[in-house]
């Protein structure tokens, strides 16, 4: 995909979970048939080279739940759109923090 998807919102469920949701990528900017988005998500304070993590969703799901997050840790999180050609940009990244 040639643009990121929009409007991410995340929220803060438990203290082990975190929403995602997110807008569409608009059919215009998808480059090839949109085969889904990955969340991807890691700690705030992770060092540089700590690899994040994903969860990849259809192209129809629109919203998700991280599980298994520490309690009291904030997160940055972001979504991007992939075909079979490969991912797309990122969007902005969003932080949530998990409660207590």
């Amino acid at each position: 995909p040639g643009k990121a998807p929009t409007a991410l919102r995340v929220e803060s469920v438990t203290a082990t979970t975190i929403t995602v949701t997110w807008q569409p990528l608009s059919p215009l900017f998808t480059n090839g048939k949109l085969q889904g988005y990955h969340v991807i998500y890691k700690k705030k304070t992770a060092d540089q080279g700590v690899i994040e993590n994903m969860v990849s969703v259809n192209a129809t799901i629109l919203r998700m739940t991280l599980h298994g997050l520490e309690p009291l840790t904030t997160y940055k999180i972001w979504v991007a759109g992939f075909t079979s050609k490969g991912k797309g940009p990122g969007s902005k990244h969003t932080e949530a923090t998990t409660l207590k």
